[in-house]
């Protein structure tokens, strides 16, 4: 888990990833959750993402690289990999009022 406070007088943004191991009925399983603290503290999700290794290729495994200022605004984006099962890219996200938009999609590489 990691806070971040992504612009100025922001609410903390927290994102938390997981991966469960397999067991012998159930394939390995990713989640991923960014949320932010409303007025009176409490957590509100703002991104979630959960896949397994059996369906990555519709539903990619998300994971947190860095926060960045990508448009020097002075507002900070969450930088994110979309790992699917045999390719990737990368998303900016930017949280306002606890919503994301996704402002950047790259191209997709293969693994």
């Amino acid at each position: 888990m990691q806070a971040f406070q992504l612009y100025f007088s922001a609410p903390v943004t927290y994102t938390y990833t997981a991966r469960v191991p397999a067991t012998g009925t159930q394939p390995e399983r990713f989640v991923t959750v960014v949320a932010q603290t409303d007025a009176d503290g409490k957590l509100q999700p703002a991104l979630r993402s959960v896949s397994d290794a059996l369906h990555l290729d519709r539903v990619p495994r998300y994971r947190l690289i860095d926060v960045v200022d990508a448009d020097g605004s002075n507002r900070a984006s969450l930088l994110m990999e979309l790992r699917a099962q045999h390719s990737r890219q990368f998303a900016l996200y930017r949280l306002l009022g606890n919503k994301p938009d996704q402002i950047f999609l790259s191209g997709t590489t293969l693994l």
